[in-house]
């Protein structure tokens, strides 16, 4: 067996092999060694084919607590949970018209093999912070049948071998295993080695891979054929499908590639849609790749644009994680334009089975072996496209210097940390990171920086160069890196750090709520590495979303790398990887590979990634975890660009000049140092006819096959780690001059730039053109001499025509070629004429224009001959233009205007002048803001004067402006208070009004002016106006307290509430009475009631209605008469007797007098004389005196005795008195007689 030493590593020999080599090694042993086949049986259904496979010896390493079970060029069982055990893939050449089949399989003796520890399992995928344990696996069959294969044209059968059974502590295998084949003709031809194979045995002369893949970094690429094309067009290797809308900002790296060699084609996804079938646009895209590959030379395919301007496909990848939730079913994988061809399914479409799911794990027949490689630059707008390709070029062309050529930055942080305190399960992506240092930058003069976890309660064993942190791993990416490599948690927009902050439990385990995760890059990182831009891989998941979000790795190429290599959905990784004999598991086992195909020779990422992709499946097969991780890892960036990992060199190249033809030409390439480069491609390139190339031998020499042909061309070498090298160079003699066209001159008028313009051809290249110029009556003796524009398609040559002279232009133009050809014309000759106008130089008009004043438009104009007349036309505000003549003399001119000057805005106005030849002229339009500097005047103030308490005074003024009042304030200033302004309203822009509630509660002196403003700001003070408040506000009686009559004689009192702004001074009640009597009572006020007091007494003797005003007077004189109150004077004073002068005594029978005096205050009515003798009897009043009242009567003649009797005496008003009872003794003065009237009957009484 063949034993590959790049893949021994560390302490101890790990031992693994590629299934490329052994398919070689199998047909050897196959042909050559006898004991492997039992031989060759007929049989009814065809002949039979029996292959014995001598298992062999395996190696027992028990480490670690496991045993590892290893063979030399064997690989391992890739079934998660299941053991550990070699398998190993044999390639069977098979006929196409002849296949066979499996029929059984045998083994011999089982040899068994004690173990003090269990066979290792596969590890759990993890994904995304996620510790994935599927169910219980079953073990490989002995013998799996895993169908076809193409190989370079040949078609090979590959059958997986399993020998290997773990069973409960013990190991078991056969020593030989037998494999029946069953086939539908003889055998013959079909298993013999090709004759030119080397000797397999021999370990240095190991065949190389079917699929080509150098073993050591000789800095040479892909073997590409020498061949030249004039004329035509080469065969196409590099395939760039984008839109129209990108075309253009894609052809300077189609251009760039095709000058150094890579001859690059673009084609438009309309154009691959309207020429080729597909159930989709993805499928006709793909059927287009596979005609450039039948075709053509088609090696590298550049995907042009994101998800939307070319789709990718879909793969149809459940693995049970969040299958119907945000990661979904399907993943991008670009992959499936570079897999073209395969014998898994026919046909070969990605979808074996015909349902429209696509690249479904062991259903659809993909094998993932990619005949071209394949990159996206993500972009959807030309500017953004522009830039990924400006960044590319000036990668390969012009590098910035520094030492970053050869340095690396590795970051890891934990995916988890242990789950069991029976085995450390932790995974320190650390181990990932250091494996890949370890293993291949160890050497080879690389600088690596590390950042490992430094946080938490436990960070990394590993040393490193930095903690783990965002800004230590943008200061690294800062400095400069050819490679980047990161690995952890993920997300569309960053990648994420997991600490174990705390073991709250003190369990030895990270539990739930004992973590965080943090990102450590992402998508908002600030950075800017100067051009020193490493290629990226990212072992995390979502980092390559570039189908459903703008995601990292599409940051990560637009803004600081050349590359990145990410996962589109979530990434299963190996719970406590470990690098195993091959690189490990999963998506740590992927991001190994990748870099060990890179260090191997691939230096180009899309070749890397392609490569590492088929190496994990030859190492480990496939399960649903791993064949989602191969599909869904795709390249944002250019898959063919050579990556940097060293300083780079110069070239130097020696050839002849010219180009010698027809024939092979042999270039000369070494370094700087005088050594020969290998593997340097040389390309000739012609735009339009010529494009030649070949590639270094060991002695530094290319050779291109040159027809005949005379024509210059761009000569490039290009080698990784070496700056590239370009020269214009000429191919083939010349001996022909210059042809040289007719010239024009554009213009021919004084004062006018003029350009003179000619067509000059050669069969080589135009060198140099010049033109010979002078001016007068005839052509020069000598005169100027100087090299015309090259323009690209013609010559030209800028001038200006004097402007004061119209002397004849003449010229002659001069040819040389490369080669030193020269051609040169007769004399052109040419008449100029003036038509140069008057140039308006200055504007000296006034510079402020303000109404009602005059307004000076001035300015200053020259001519090559003279000015003859000029204007102003102007207007205000761009309406009603016209236009006056300017005085003055030569290029002087004035003239006045009056600005209106009730008009305001922007007098517009320009020049206009013609020269004395008649050319026209005017200058542009110039504008002055018409400002009113007129304040406003104040006609007359209105306002009556002066303010009064508690009213309203009317401030009012008649004012106007030339343009208009804006404003009108009352600046009013009363004693004692603070100065106000007040607005005053205008409905006619001419009376303006405000009106000021003057208060009722204080007198004071007051002062106020008018400020006028009108809309331009102007204004004005009036004097100040002199007045003062005065007080006219007449007091008020709240409520009062009258009398409802006057009784004669007597007191009354009156009260009076009264309220006054200024204060109640005095209250008086003036009355009047009956016959036209008053008087004035004044009041006396009760400071305690808060009420005026008037007393008074009632006339005596007067009766009648006695009206009354109250009298409220402040101290201003104001004073308040209330409405006249009528009430009535009442007599209530009873009649007196004066005097009683009547008869004391009498007779009976008598006359008797009765004689009193009486007296009433108004009048007595009656006196009566009342008595129970002389009944009730009316006193007459005397003639000689109102109040004497007398009466004569007689006594009676029967009365004798005390006669009582009393006055009863009555005013006129009613009143009455009666006096007391007056006896009067009247005696008995009549003789007794008698009378006999009657008997009177004794018994009767």
């Amino acid at each position: 067996m063949w034993v590959d030493k790049d893949r021994i590593r560390g302490s101890r020999m790990e031992i693994g092999t590629r299934y490329f080599g052994l398919s070689f090694i199998l047909l050897f042993v196959i042909a050559s060694a006898a004991p492997l086949i039992e031989g060759v049986k007929s049989g009814n259904e065809g002949d039979l084919m029996v292959i014995v496979f001598t298992i062999g010896e395996p190696t027992i390493v028990e480490e670690e607590g496991r045993t590892l079970v290893l063979m030399e060029g064997w690989g391992t069982s890739s079934i998660p949970d299941a053991p550990v055990l070699p398998e190993r893939t044999f390639y069977i050449p098979e006929d196409p018209g002849d296949p066979f089949e499996v029929v059984a399989h045998r083994t011999d003796r089982m040899v068994e093999v004690r173990t003090a520890f269990p066979v290792a399992r596969v590890p759990y995928p993890g994904a995304y912070g996620r510790i994935f344990h599927p169910d219980a696996a079953g073990e490989a069959d002995m013998v799996t049948d895993l169908g076809r294969i193409e190989v370079n044209g040949n078609i090979y059968r590959m059958l997986r071998l399993s020998p290997f059974i773990w069973d409960e502590g013990k190991l078991l295998y056969p020593s030989s295993m037998e494999v029946e084949l069953r086939l539908s003709s003889g055998m013959s031809g079909r298993v013999k080695v090709p004759s030119d194979l080397p000797d397999p045995t021999v370990e240095e002369n190991a065949p190389s891979s079917p699929l080509w893949m150098p073993s050591d970094d000789d800095g040479i690429p892909d073997p590409m054929p020498s061949a030249s094309y004039l004329d035509s067009t080469p065969p196409t290797e590099c395939l760039i499908i984008t839109s129209s809308a990108l075309n253009s900002s894609l052809a300077p790296l189609a251009e760039w590639k095709t000058q150094r060699g890579l001859y690059t084609r673009i084609v438009e996804t309309t154009w691959i849609y309207s020429n080729f079938q597909g159930v989709d646009n993805q499928e006709k895209i793909r059927n287009c790749i596979k005609a450039f590959y039948a075709n053509e030379s088609l090696k590298w395919v550049i995907l042009g644009g994101d998800h939307s301007v070319v789709p990718a496909r879909l793969a149809y990848v459940p693995d049970g994680y969040g299958d119907s939730g945000s990661d979904g079913s399907y993943a991008p994988a670009d992959a499936y334009y570079g897999d073209i061809s395969g014998s898994g399914a026919t046909p070969y479409d990605w979808d074996g089975d015909n349902d429209g799911y696509y690249g479904e794990y062991s259903v659809d027949g993909v094998d993932l072996s990619l005949e071209v490689y394949v990159g996206r630059l993500s972009a959807t707008s030309s500017s953004a496209m522009t830039s990924l390709v400006n960044n590319m070029i000036n990668y390969e062309k012009s590098p910035p210097s520094g030492g970053w050529f050869n340095r690396s930055v590795l970051a890891g942080a934990y995916s988890n940390y242990r789950t069991s305190t029976s085995t450390n399960n932790t995974t320190d992506e650390a181990r990932l990171k250091e494996a890949i240092r370890t293993d291949f930058l160890s050497s080879g003069n690389y600088a690596t920086y590390t950042l490992y976890e430094g946080s938490g309660i436990w960070p990394s064993t590993y040393t490193s160069n930095a903690s783990l942190t965002t800004s230590n791993l943008i200061s690294a990416i800062d400095t400069g890196a050819f490679m980047v490599n990161l690995a952890g948690h993920g997300s569309s927009t960053g990648i994420y750090r997991r600490i174990w902050s705390s073991d709250s439990n003190s369990n030895g385990i990270c539990d739930n709520g004992e973590y965080y995760d943090t990102s450590y890059y992402t998508t908002s990182a600030s950075q800017n590495n100067g051009g020193k831009k490493p290629l990226f891989y990212n072992d995390a998941c979502n980092n390559g979303d570039f189908d459903r979000t703008w995601c990292l790795t599409e940051d990560i190429a637009r803004d600081v790398g050349i590359g990145a290599v990410g996962a589109a959905r979530v990434s299963w990784y190996a719970v406590g990887w470990t690098k195993g004999t091959d690189g490990g598991w999963y998506n740590q086992g992927h991001d190994y590979r990748f870099w060990e195909q890179f260090f191997k020779g691939a230096y180009q990422p899309g070749k890397a990634l392609a490569l590492s992709h088929s190496d994990y499946i030859s190492d480990k097969g496939t399960n649903t975890y791993s064949w989602k991780n191969l599909l869904q890892y795709n390249l944002i960036g250019d898959p063919e660009i050579p990556v940097w990992n060293q300083t780079p060199m110069n070239f130097n190249v020696t050839h002849a000049d010219p180009i010698p033809t027809p024939g092979n030409y042999q270039f000369t390439v070494k370094d700087a140092s005088g050594n020969p480069v290998q593997g340097a491609v040389v390309c000739l390139y012609n735009s339009t006819r010529f494009w030649g190339r070949s590639v270094t031998d060991a002695q530094g020499k290319a050779s291109i096959n040159l027809p005949e042909m005379t024509m210059n061309a761009l000569l490039t070498v290009t080698k990784r780690n070496f700056d590239p090298y370009v020269e214009s160079v000429t191919i083939g003699a010349d001996t022909e001059k210059p042809q040289i066209g007719t010239p024009s001159v554009s213009c021919t008028t004084t004062g006018d730039p003029f350009l003179v313009n000619v067509t000059v051809t050669d069969d080589l290249e135009v060198r140099n053109v010049t033109i010979l110029y002078g001016r007068g009556q005839t052509h020069p003796v000598t005169g100027t001499n100087v090299s015309m524009n090259d323009t690209g398609s013609h010559f030209i040559f800028n001038g200006t025509h004097p402007s004061n002279s119209t002397d004849t232009f003449w010229f002659r133009i001069s040819a040389r070629d490369g080669k030193g050809n020269w051609n040169t014309t007769d004399w052109y000759s040419q008449e100029i004429v003036d038509n140069d106008p008057p140039v308006f130089m200055t504007d000296d008009s006034t510079l402020q224009a303000t109404t009602g004043d005059l307004f000076t438009f001035a300015c200053n104009i020259t001519d090559n001959i003279g000015v003859d007349m000029a204007w102003v036309n102007m207007s205000y505000d761009g309406v009603d233009w016209y236009r006056f003549a300017l005085c003055g003399v030569a290029g002087q001119r004035h003239g006045s205007t009056m600005i209106p000057r009730n008009m305001t805005g922007t007098l517009r106005y320009r020049f206009e002048f013609n020269d004395t030849s008649g050319n026209p002229a005017q200058s542009s339009q110039f504008s002055r803001d018409v400002l009113d500097n007129d304040a406003p005047i104040l006609i007359e103030d209105l306002t009556v004067l002066p303010p009064r308490t508690g009213n309203t005074t009317e401030f009012h003024i008649r004012a106007m402006d030339n343009i208009g009042i804006f404003r009108a304030k009352l600046v009013y200033n009363e004693e004692g208070q603070s100065v106000r302004n007040y607005t005053l309203t205008s409905t006619d822009q001419e009376n303006f009004t405000f009106e000021l509630d003057i208060p009722s509660d204080r007198l004071s002196n007051v002062s106020f002016r008018y400020f006028i403003m009108d809309t331009s700001g102007n204004f004005m003070n009036t004097p100040w106006t002199e007045t003062a408040i005065i007080d006219d506000d007449l007091p008020v009686i709240l409520s009062s307290a009258l009398p409802d009559g006057f009784t004669t004689g007597d007191g009354f009192t009156m009260s009076v509430h009264a309220r006054d702004n200024m204060g109640v001074y005095t209250v008086e009640v003036e009355l009047k009475y009956p016959g036209g009597s008053s008087e004035i009572l004044p009041g006396t006020f009760d400071p305690g009631m808060n009420r005026w007091y008037i007393n008074g007494s009632a006339p005596a003797s007067l009766t009648g209605n006695v009206s009354f005003t109250i009298h409220v007077t402040d101290a201003s004189g104001n004073m308040y008469i209330s409405p006249e109150y009528t009430r009535e004077l009442t007599d209530n004073d009873a009649p007196s007797l004066a005097a009683d002068s009547s008869d004391t005594e009498s007779e009976s029978g008598a006359s008797v007098m009765f004689s009193v005096r009486v007296e009433d205050n108004i009048a007595v009515e009656s006196v009566m004389l009342e008595s129970p003798v002389l009944g009730l009897l009316n006193l007459s009043r005397s003639s000689r005196s109102e109040s004497m009242f007398t009466l004569v009567t007689d006594v009676p003649e029967d009365f004798a005795g005390p006669l009582s009797y009393h006055f009863v005496i009555a005013d006129s008003s009613g009143n009455s008195l009666v006096t007391e009872n007056v006896m009067m003794n009247v005696t008995d003065a009549i003789l007794p007689s008698a009378e006999v009237i009657g008997f009177i009957e004794e018994g009767s009484y």
